[in-house]
């Protein structure tokens, strides 16, 4: 894989990529790094930068709006190019039948295989930032610019009687995307989805079977929606549902479904999908051992270690690679990806 494959829309998106490396950290007067505070830098910023780095586009101009593509110095694409092939080696070792008890972090083989940090990542991968509910995301700052189309779905939204908000979805609507959220679980007279910036549907992506059903009605979030009226509870396939609101294409697939995500990725995503694949994938994975009050233990039996690294082979063979992993603060059987497909 050549790193120049990693063709973002936004040449943009490049130059922020190259100075992640070159300016996310400093060093304190002990000598050892420092981060430095993650923050959106405006375009004067990226100029001054991209001009000290001594970036050009193929035009000649340093701008990063530029049309042409910026020229990544040789060792650059090669240190990418390394990372993401050591990734999947450890997928594939990760996936061989296990010789003894697997390792006590069932995702210790998912690797970072874009190893991208602020400002392309919204925040530092594994730095907790996202335990109140938003959602680490690559280039959120370019998601809009250059009339770029933006259709963002939201699957998973927690009724308000969890205490919970749909943050994602909000910010995701604030930011000036088509925001869609879809949770079969929560009505549609919830707070949580009345008057906000992005449409609710309220019904659940995937193919409706009596498991899903009874799972639903067994999670805490069913427990407080409505997932108990059994007849309220409507599922439909994510190709159904883009053909419905005729939409082809999507920038950004959120997925925080509470175990379902196994079954959405072994029906809809990994099989020959007819539509083209999101750009962007930000989901919880929940695992075998998930706390049974969120996780409905029947969707997760035998989804551990070995079936972890099955799963992220195919994602990573469909052109998925990870930018940010960060482990479920209170259960470890759970944890956060963001995958950007190149």
């Amino acid at each position: 894989m050549s790193f120049h494959a990693i063709s973002f829309p936004s040449q943009g998106f490049v130059l922020l990529l190259l100075l992640a490396s070159a300016s996310s950290s400093s060093k304190s007067e002990g000598g050892c790094s420092q981060a430095r505070p993650a923050s959106e830098p405006s375009d004067r910023t990226l100029l001054q930068l991209g001009s000290q780095l001594g970036l050009k586009s193929a035009a000649g101009v340093q701008t990063a709006s530029s049309a042409g593509a910026f020229v990544l110095p040789e060792i650059v694409e090669a240190a990418f190019e390394l990372a993401a092939e050591q990734a999947r080696a450890e997928l594939v070792r990760g996936s061989q039948p296990l010789d003894g008890a697997p390792p006590q972090d069932v995702f210790s083989s998912v690797l970072i295989s874009m190893p991208v940090g602020p400002p392309v990542l919204q925040w530092a991968s594994g730095s907790g930032n996202g335990a109140l509910g938003g959602k680490n995301l690559v280039g959120k700052q370019l998601l809009q610019r250059n009339n770029r189309s933006c259709t963002v779905y939201g699957m998973g939204i927690s009724p308000a009687a969890s205490g919970e908000r749909s943050v994602f979805e909000e910010e995701m609507g604030e930011l000036g995307c088509e925001v869609h959220g879809f949770d079969c679980s929560v009505r549609p007279d919830d707070p949580n989805v009345v008057a906000k910036p992005f449409t609710f549907h309220p019904w659940c992506i995937g193919k409706e079977n009596p498991g899903a059903v009874a799972a639903f009605a067994q999670g805490m979030y069913g427990r407080k929606g409505k997932a108990d009226q059994a007849s309220l509870v409507t599922f439909k396939t994510l190709k159904d549902t883009m053909a419905g609101l005729n939409h082809t294409s999507l920038r950004l697939l959120k997925f925080d479904i509470e175990g379902n995500e196994w079954e959405l990725f072994d029906n809809e995503l990994l099989p020959a999908f007819s539509l083209e694949l999101p750009e962007q994938l930000s989901f919880e994975l929940h695992t075998e051992g998930a706390h049974a009050m969120y996780v409905p233990p029947a969707l997760v039996e035998g989804k551990g270690y070995v079936a972890i690294n099955k799963l992220f082979l195919k994602l990573f063979d469909l052109g998925y690679r990870v930018a940010a992993k960060e482990l479920n603060a209170y259960d470890h059987k759970c944890a956060e990806f963001v995958l950007v497909r190149v």
